[in-house]
């Protein structure tokens, strides 16, 4: 460890490859802008790189939006930026069962882009992260220390948190809008091991209500061929899970609402759903 607390350079290296360093060196190099996120108008401080670095696409939405050095993307929920800032300095982001926690990557307030940035320690929620005035902020406000949220192991369990499920999804088809094929195929590989791991179960009325608007989202959203991974796991989860969705009270309101997903649920999985209503 160097005296500041933070890793040094070699161990870093050895636990992340140098190829990963060097991007990181990069991303710590570059200007630092703040982004006003979320409905809360959230402000972080970001190193520029960190995010336009990830594709073409990704550097024109974030010169389109900025103006005086500030980035505002309040369309985007500050969760899912919080995963795009992770994948963006580290290659990666969380996975449940998780927490959230933070890491602050503080520089000087007098200096845009210092390679001295030093890592701070986890704290254990996004609420106790740390939170330093930048008098450098054109906005004036408080800015989050730069959150790289990180994976700390929580205890296993039988119900799938939907609500992270659609947060992936939705960085999914931002991924994919936006050209980042590795995080593309990341969020999809991360769905896919948290639906697989889980069985939806017959009393759990409200997991199947969230599955299937969770189902409904990503047809509604799939409009090409490059979006297509994701629908095909969600229909073998719905494929693994026929018996029990089948013969819910929710499963019946949503074919009543129609649309692709119903369309093609039904094409699908109608020799199944018949033969599973039958058998109660």
């Amino acid at each position: 460890m160097t005296g500041t607390g933070s890793p040094s350079p070699a161990k870093l290296e050895s636990v992340h490859g140098n190829a990963h360093w060097e991007q990181l060196k990069k991303i710590l190099k570059s200007d630092i802008q703040i982004f006003i996120v979320g409905q809360s108008q959230t402000p972080y401080d970001i190193h520029t790189e960190a995010l336009t670095g990830l594709s073409p696409e990704i550097k024109t939405l974030v010169s389109e939006n900025a103006e005086d050095n500030v980035v505002k993307w309040c369309w985007m929920p500050e969760e899912d930026f919080l995963r795009l800032v992770s994948y963006g300095y580290s290659g990666d982001f969380d996975c449940p069962p998780t927490k959230f926690t933070t890491k602050g990557i503080k520089t000087s307030p007098t200096r845009k882009g210092t390679p001295s940035a030093t890592l701070t320690a986890a704290s254990p929620s996004r609420s106790a992260s740390v939170r330093s005035p930048n008098k450098s902020s054109p906005t004036g406000q408080t800015v989050q220390s730069l959150p790289i949220v990180s994976v700390t192991a929580g205890p296993a369990s039988s119900k799938i948190d939907m609500s992270v499920v659609s947060s992936y999804a939705r960085l999914y088809f931002f991924a994919c809008k936006h050209n980042i094929t590795a995080l593309k195929y990341l969020t999809a590989y991360k769905i896919e091991t948290i639906l697989m791991a889980r069985q939806i179960k017959a009393k759990d009325a409200n997991g199947i209500k969230e599955l299937l608007g969770f189902m409904m989202y990503v047809f509604q959203e799939t409009t090409a061929e490059a979006e297509q991974l994701l629908r095909k796991i969600a229909m073998r989860y719905m494929g693994n899970n026929i018996t029990v969705v089948a013969n819910s009270p929710q499963f019946a309101e949503a074919m009543v609402k129609g649309g692709e997903f119903a369309r093609a649920f039904w094409i699908e999985f109608q020799p199944h759903v018949v033969r599973a209503q039958s058998d109660t």
